[in-house]
């Protein structure tokens, strides 16, 4: 099992099955208006990119989400920081606005939020750095029918320059990696919140559009 720093959490037995989601961000300074960091206008998806986005391959393809009788009841611990360089206290709050948006922009899901790690099923922590430059990522535990049932969220305190995190950047990656907790993959369009490399600062249509898609189709199972 696998133990969470700061916490005598332990990871879900081997009944459940665990994937990883991750995100990085693009400092806006550093790109300015550089080709490579410009989005370019699309228009506006169909269905079927939404559904990818989704993470829906088919109708029936088994996509991790939460089901409905955790829909009003998903306790959540964030961490605090103290002990992690470079962490700022204004970094929770910036965490708990990003579940909040998600649940005004229309995702059934209600987050609560307690202060005991052992009675949470979704876990924020801060790293003073991830692998591979990562600003955060999220492993999801579900069991065989594809329902979540716990996660945890990690989230760097660094830009991939090693700066401190700016309150925005923080916000939109916690939005980022909330998306993924949801059941969310990697959106193609860069405008997007739920684009692999993070340049959005808030939730599109086409992030909310993606949600309500993902959530419509559960009616029988995942």
């Amino acid at each position: 099992m696998m133990a969470l720093a700061g916490s005598s959490w332990h990871a879900p037995d081997g009944r459940l099955v665990a994937d990883r989601r991750d995100g990085h961000v693009r400092e806006l300074r550093a790109c300015g208006k550089k080709k490579a960091c410009l989005m370019s206008p699309q228009a506006v998806p169909g269905e079927g990119k939404l559904a990818a986005a989704a993470g829906i391959a088919a109708p029936s393809a088994i996509r991790p989400r939460w089901s409905r009788e955790q829909y009003d009841d998903v306790a959540v611990w964030i961490a605090p920081g103290a002990g992690i360089p470079r962490w700022r206290a204004a970094n929770r709050t910036k965490v708990r606005d990003a579940f909040h948006e998600w649940t005004a922009a229309g995702a059934p899901v209600r987050f609560r939020f307690v202060a005991d790690s052992l009675r949470a099923d979704v876990r924020v922590v801060w790293r003073a750095s991830l692998p591979e430059r990562r600003a955060g990522q999220v492993t999801r535990f579900a069991d065989r029918s594809g329902w979540l049932r716990a996660a945890t969220i990690e989230l760097s305190t660094r830009t991939i320059s090693g700066r401190v995190q700016g309150a925005a950047t923080v916000h939109a990656v916690a939005l980022h990696e909330v998306g993924h907790l949801l059941g969310l993959e990697h959106s193609d369009d860069e405008r997007d919140i739920m684009a692999a490399w993070v340049t959005a600062r808030s939730l599109t249509a086409h992030d909310r559009a993606a949600m309500r898609i993902l959530y419509d189709r559960m009616i029988d199972g995942p």
